[in-house]
C-alpha cells in the first residue's frame, strides 16, 4: 500500500533515493490544485488520474448525482482534500473508495437518494426529553461544512446540530478485510459550543452518548445494505486536520476488543455485548441494568433507521 503523503524530510530523502511512488510525488500538486479553483482541480485530477477519475464520474452518475444543482466542485473533488477520510489513504486509493461508495449507492438506493439527502436529509429517530428538548437523528449528504466522508449521520437538539459521524462505503481490500465492502467511519465530531447539549442528550437517553447513538443508526444502515463490517480509523493511520483531536483509538478499542494501537479497527456487525460472565460478579447486576437501559435507546434507533430505509431510501 502506498504511503500517505507528508512534507517531512524523510519523504524528501525517499524522492532523492528513488524509493517513493509516483502517487506520493503527485499528491502535493493535486492538493494544491484543489485549493486554487474548480478548473485547476479538474485538470490535475484528469491529467494524473484519468482512468480512475472517469470511473468515479460514471459511478456518481449511476448514483443519480449528475444533474443535482447543489453539487459543487468542492464535493466533486473532495478526495483531493487532506481531510477526506482523515488522510488515511493516498489520493488514488481515495478515488477507489469514493467510486466503490457511489457504486454501492447506485446498486441499492433509489435514484433520488442523494438529492433528497441534501439539506435536512432523512429523518431516522427522535426522542423528547423531560425538559422539553427534542433530539433527532438524520442521514445527510453532503454535509455543508464537513468533507471527511460521503454520508453524514447527525444528531441535533431542537434543530441545531450537536454531533456528527461521517461514513463512506469502502472496499474491504483497502481496509484489510476479505469482504466486498465495509462501512468506514472517517470522522466523529462534536459541534463547537454544544458540550452542554451533548451532556444533556447523554443523560436524557439512558446515558448513551451521541456518538454511540449515531453508531446504532449506522449499524442498522449498514446491515440493510448487507454490509457486516464496520471499520474505524485509528490514530496511527488517520491525520489530524483541524479542531480538538478526538480520541479515535480510545473510542474504537473497547468496541473492537483490541487494546493496542492499530491503523484500522474492525468491528463485526451487528454489535455484540461482551458476556456478563466476563464481568466481576459483584458488578454484574449493575452492568445488566445499564445494558438493558442502553439497549432500549439502541433498539429504538435501529427500528427508526430500518423503517426509513424501507420506506424512503432502498429500492423496492
Amino acid at each position: 500500500m502506498n504511503p500517505v503523503i507528508s512534507e517531512s524530510d524523510s519523504d524528501q530523502q525517499l524522492v532523492l533515493t528513488g524509493k517513493i511512488s509516483r502517487q506520493t510525488l503527485i499528491t502535493p500538486f493535486l492538493r494544491v490544485a484543489n485549493s486554487l479553483s474548480k478548473k485547476a482541480a479538474r485538470a490535475c485530477s484528469i491529467f494524473f488520474l484519468g482512468e480512475e477519475n472517469r470511473m468515479l464520474e460514471l459511478a456518481m452518475r449511476k448514483a443519480g448525482i449528475a444533474n443535482v444543482t447543489y453539487y459543487t466542485w468542492k464535493t466533486r473533488y473532495r478526495y483531493l482534500r487532506n481531510s477526506y477520510l482523515r488522510g488515511a489513504f493516498t489520493i488514488k486509493e481515495s478515488v477507489q473508495v469514493a467510486t466503490a461508495h457511489h457504486l454501492a449507492l447506485a446498486d441499492r438506493m433509489r435514484p433520488d437518494f442523494l438529492k433528497r439527502a441534501s439539506g435536512d436529509g432523512f429523518f431516522l429517530w427522535q426522542h423528547q426529553a423531560e425538559d422539553g428538548r427534542l433530539y433527532r437523528i438524520h442521514l445527510r449528504y453532503p454535509y455543508s461544512y464537513n468533507f471527511d466522508g460521503d454520508l453524514t449521520f447527525c444528531m441535533n437538539c431542537d434543530g441545531a446540530d450537536i454531533y456528527i459521524v461521517t461514513v463512506t462505503i469502502a472496499p474491504g481490500k483497502l481496509v484489510g478485510l476479505p469482504a466486498r465492502n465495509a462501512i468506514l467511519v472517517s470522522s466523529i465530531q462534536g459541534i463547537n459550543g454544544k458540550i452542554e447539549h451533548i451532556r444533556a442528550a447523554t443523560e436524557s437517553c439512558n446515558n448513551v452518548s451521541p456518538p454511540n447513538m449515531l453508531l446504532a443508526a449506522i449499524e442498522a444502515f449498514a446491515l440493510k445494505l448487507e454490509i457486516h463490517d464496520m471499520v474505524g480509523i485509528g490514530r496511527r493511520r488517520g491525520r489530524h486536520v483541524r479542531g480538538p483531536e478526538f480520541d479515535y483509538s480510545g473510542f474504537w478499542q473497547p468496541l473492537s476488543g483490541h487494546e493496542d494501537e492499530r491503523e484500522f479497527y474492525h468491528i463485526p456487525l451487528p454489535f455484540t455485548d461482551k458476556p456478563l460472565e466476563s464481568i466481576q460478579a459483584k458488578h454484574r447486576s449493575r452492568a445488566r441494568k445499564r445494558r438493558e437501559l442502553r439497549n432500549v435507546i439502541r433498539q429504538q434507533i435501529i427500528a427508526g433507521t430500518e423503517l426509513a430505509m424501507d420506506e424512503s431510501i432502498l429500492k423496492k
